[in-house]
């Protein structure tokens, strides 16, 4: 039967499943097959041919025309000459000495001199600057497939940086050149518009309380450490918008709705269609952003532009994020070694408990922001608390 489906992955992905990968308990032979089947399917996440063609071909099935059905035969697909800014990109990735994640590269390409940047001298390298004529999100693309072409490689044991592999030589000695898919501009939806299919169906006198129940669901996700969609599926919450049940028992009755799930939730949502309960702050969604873009090599900086607030309101996040393990210092701030392990060092000079950061502040004014330090501590602490 005709069926749809919708991918979405990002260069995070991989950093992710490359992680699971290593740390698996698998023999080397099984982690080389399950890097084989991870390369493929980034192959066919990037693909610019056939989709069908290419996954047939997987199992050594042959399909002689393209499918006709696959967003690429339906759709096409854009490409462009990627060769020098891929060059340009590897050649970033080299002189930053293969340590840095993508959002400080791309900072790099694009010349920004933030504190980062000056911090490491990599405004006077010759590539500081040189991809101006790109956009930010046009790098991350090439980035990303640079990675899934296997051009470059996610350094799991040093810092989780970008780093050279050995396919890429004859592209930087100018040998071959690159062809890379173009990522298409995403319509301009509403903020409070989501992709689902359920989303769309809520009318406007609706999304007020829709978007009052789903914001209750990352509440309870964040809770309970789980995927929004675990707590209910938008196609629940959409039942529950237009059923309106005002009893346990009509709350039973909403597909989705079962036994367990009713006895732990159902108070809780019925209390927010009646309109008694206020909706939940924002402040755990923000979190919960926060953290995956930290994840994604963003800087504190970037994070702050993204989200539209202070950098030291970041800052602080970060450090409670820290605290709580949801992030290692490492995904949270890019720092030198050296400098991180100076800045350890004051917090650990003496005994007993780690010092505030007050009592450090003044050694490390104009080398770092403070809300840095508080990152360190919160990493130092939680360490203890193990």
């Amino acid at each position: 039967m005709p069926a749809d489906a919708w991918m979405a992955y990002g260069l995070q992905d991989v950093l992710m499943l490359k992680q699971m990968l290593q740390n698996s308990e698998g023999d080397e032979r099984h982690k080389r097959l399950e890097q084989h089947k991870l390369d493929a399917m980034l192959a066919l996440c990037e693909e610019t041919r056939c989709r069908r063609q290419t996954l047939l071909a997987y199992f050594d099935e042959d399909m002689p025309n393209p499918c006709g059905h696959c967003d690429n035969c339906v759709d096409g697909v854009q490409t462009w000459d990627a060769t020098e800014p891929a060059r340009q990109a590897l050649s970033a990735i080299y002189r930053t000495g293969q340590r840095y994640g993508v959002g400080h590269l791309v900072d790099v390409l694009l010349g920004k001199s933030n504190d980062k940047v000056e911090s490491f001298g990599h405004q006077h390298l010759s590539v500081f600057g040189v991809g101006k004529a790109r956009t930010e999100a046009e790098w991350r693309s090439l980035f990303r497939q640079l990675v899934a072409r296997g051009l470059a490689d996610i350094d799991l044991e040093g810092y989780g940086g970008l780093r050279l592999s050995d396919t890429c030589r004859p592209l930087l000695r100018g040998e071959v050149t690159l062809e890379l898919r173009r990522d298409l501009k995403p319509q301009t939806t509403s903020k409070s518009s989501s992709g689902s299919p359920a989303s769309q169906l809520v009318r406007g006198e609706e999304r007020e309380q829709w978007e009052a129940l789903r914001a209750l669901r990352r509440k309870l996700a964040e809770e309970h450490a789980v995927p929004p969609y675990v707590i209910f599926p938008d196609s629940t919450l959409l039942e529950m918008l237009r059923s309106k049940p005002g009893s346990m028992a009509e709350m039973a009755r909403v597909g989705g709705v079962g036994a367990r799930k009713l006895e732990r939730y159902g108070e809780a949502f019925l209390e927010v269609l009646s309109g008694k309960a206020e909706a939940p702050r924002v402040v755990a969604d923000v979190r919960h952003e926060l953290i995956s873009l930290a994840r994604a090599g963003m800087t504190p900086t970037q994070i702050a532009g993204q989200l539209q607030c202070s950098e030291k309101n970041v800052y602080t996040l970060l450090a409670e994020a820290i605290g709580k393990q949801q992030l290692s210092i490492e995904q949270a701030l890019d720092l030198p070694e050296d400098l991180l392990g100076e800045v350890q060092d004051a917090f650990l000079d003496g005994e007993g408990e780690l010092p505030p950061v007050s009592a450090i502040a003044e050694q490390f004014a104009g080398r770092v922001p403070e809300g840095v330090l508080y990152c360190v501590r919160a990493a130092l602490q939680s360490e203890f608390e193990v």
